[in-house]
């Protein structure tokens, strides 16, 4: 396992807990997430565990589809 300079990613690692966006939020905001992140909170966050922006996520839907027509 690889650390990172993230004290909380270390910590999920060290203790073995699954590496997700929901367990993450979970932890940093003590049980008590916000139901939305600020932009600036997003930033925040681990690339890994950054929500795709909704331009990522419509081409990475495009990209799947053309995937499966294709093969």
């Amino acid at each position: 396992m690889t650390k990172s300079g993230d004290p909380l990613l270390n910590t999920m690692r060290h203790q073995g807990i699954p590496i997700t966006r929901e367990n993450y939020l979970m932890l940093a905001f003590m049980g008590r997430p916000p139901a939305e992140l600020h932009p600036e909170q997003e930033a925040e966050l681990p690339a890994e565990l950054q929500a795709p922006d909704d331009g990522e996520e419509e081409h990475d839907v495009l990209l799947s589809i053309r995937r499966n027509i294709t093969a």
